[in-house]
């Protein structure tokens, strides 16, 4: 007795009659097994082969050997479309890169299913932990030698080109990298010292060339960028300014002057007269002519020469050296002692008991006409000279630094600040040279003309006041200066580089050096 089989029943695949009609009917072919596979004709969905069943193992032939109602069977599917399936052979049907008669490449696989990664003997693997693989690393032995290494000088192929890159020429200027070229993309560029003057191109020698020309060298005023600084403009230690021209000593001890040179009711030779060879120490315009201090102590005075201000230098050794209006003075280098030259009353006045000549001083400044000497006691300021405006009449006060100009006198006093004494009130020739004068502020250095003066702050910003209708007391609005010479229509002043910087009046080129 079978439960499953009775009349009415479903028919099921199981080789009985289930509805009792006389034949087990659930398939045509009476649910019978043909191909003896095990697997009945109603779920056998090829009954004539017995390689295909539900319980069949799907092989390479073409067929659907497990009847899972497919077209073809899974393994004859190509999954990355290399043109190979799995039952071609292909070790990796997931990577397009991997089938059968593939070249080799050098990634670490399979790559034309011969069994193993073969790109080269060692089976692209990375021996030395340089993420380089055997089969493009020219020495997998060496992790400091790879295709992305960069070239060092050691004599090795560091980065696996054909050669080492060591005596490679980049640029073609005879140098390589490992030769000491600093750029061997760049001709102009290279470790040779071609003028032996200590520098190349690599170490910014500007014109190997020029033995000197070089960074760090003295720079003239020859128009020529001699230490590499990109600036050939002059460069001076110290400038001094008159009416017309101005002078100054280049870092050499030359002396460098400029200005009026035009034949000129005002052109004393004041430029072309100026020395041209030896040492010099110190200089010192005024007016319409200059006197400057050679390095064994003498005095060269040349230009205007109307009361002997020039004629008159004493071949005796200074240590300073003034030029006035008329006069000139200097301090004798073995006593210490003022010596003038030129026009008396600018130093002994009209008074006979008033003669600054002899006396002991350790810094003196000579103005249009009158004289003012920082005696060594104490640092108190004794003037001689004309005094039509109190000009001589020098306070009691210590100071460091003092400047005469043409009616007035100023100083640096011990607290860095600065007095001026002389020409005030409703003077037709009064423009603030003493009433203007800063009132607060450290200074260090000053210097008077014939109605402004300039001083330098600490912080080396200039000031300037008194007469500027040529905006020769509008100073430049930067720091760094060092020097600052006022003259009577110009001012000049040096950076801490040496640059000369002028403003003011320019009409016979004083303001412009070379």
């Amino acid at each position: 007795m079978n439960a499953l089989s009775y009349p009415g029943a479903t028919e099921l695949c199981d080789g009985q009659d289930n509805d009792c009609n006389g034949t087990a009917d659930l398939d045509e072919a009476g649910e019978v097994d043909v191909d003896q596979d095990g697997s009945l004709s109603c779920a056998d969905c090829d009954d004539d082969d017995g390689n295909n069943q539900p319980a069949g193992v799907e092989i390479c032939d073409g067929q659907d050997n497990d009847c899972d109602d497919a077209t073809s069977a899974d393994d004859e599917v190509d999954n990355d479309g290399d043109g190979v399936h799995l039952c071609q052979d292909d070790c990796d049907d997931s990577d397009a890169a991997n089938f059968p008669g593939n070249t080799e490449l050098c990634d670490g696989q399979d790559n034309d299913c011969s069994g193993t990664a073969s790109a080269d003997s060692g089976g692209e693997v990375d021996l030395d932990g340089d993420d380089s693989l055997s089969c493009a690393d020219c020495n997998d032995s060496d992790e400091e030698i790879h295709p992305l290494a960069l070239e060092i000088c050691d004599g090795r192929d560091n980065d696996c080109e054909p050669a080492s890159d060591e005596n490679l020429d980049g640029d073609g200027d005879g140098d390589s990298t490992c030769a000491g070229d600093c750029d061997d993309n760049d001709e102009t560029l290279n470790n040779r010292d071609t003028d032996s003057d200590g520098f190349s191109t690599c170490n910014d020698d500007c014109d190997d060339a020029d033995p000197a020309i070089y960074p760090g060298n003295t720079e003239d005023c020859d128009g020529v960028d001699s230490n590499c600084d990109g600036d050939s403009s002059c460069h001076l230690d110290q400038v001094s300014v008159g009416d017309f021209h101005s002078c100054g000593i280049d870092p050499s001890g030359a002396i460098i002057c400029w200005g009026i040179q035009d034949g000129s009711s005002n052109d004393f030779g004041q430029v072309a007269d100026a020395p041209t060879t030896g040492t010099f120490t110190q200089i010192s315009t005024h007016s319409k002519h200059s006197c400057a201090l050679d390095q064994g102590g003498y005095v060269h005075c040349w230009g205007r020469d109307v009361h002997g201000q020039v004629a008159g230098t004493p071949s005796i050794r200074m240590s300073e050296v003034r030029a006035g209006a008329g006069h000139s003075c200097g301090l004798e280098q073995a006593s210490g002692q003022l010596n003038c030259w030129g026009w008396a009353d600018a130093w002994q006045g009209l008074s006979p008991s008033c003669d600054l000549q002899g006396a002991a001083s350790s810094k003196v400044t000579a103005g249009n006409s009158h004289t003012c000497v920082l005696s060594t006691h104490g640092g108190t300021v004794e003037c001689c000279g004309v005094d039509d405006h109190d000009q001589t009449d020098a306070p009691a006060h210590s100071m460091t630094a003092i400047a005469a100009g043409w009616k007035h006198s100023c100083g640096i006093r011990s607290d860095q600040s600065i007095l001026c004494w002389g020409i005030t009130g409703s003077n037709s020739d009064n423009y603030g040279q003493v009433e203007d004068a800063p009132g607060s502020g450290a200074f260090v250095s000053l210097s008077a003309s014939d109605s402004h003066n300039c001083a330098i702050e600490t912080a080396g910003r200039i000031q300037c006041w008194g007469r500027n209708h040529l905006d020769q007391a509008t100073p430049p609005e930067t720091t760094g200066f060092v020097h600052v010479d006022a003259g009577a229509y110009h001012s000049c002043a040096i950076d801490d580089t040496g640059r000369v910087h002028c403003w003011g009046s320019d009409d016979d080129g004083q303001r412009t050096p070379p």
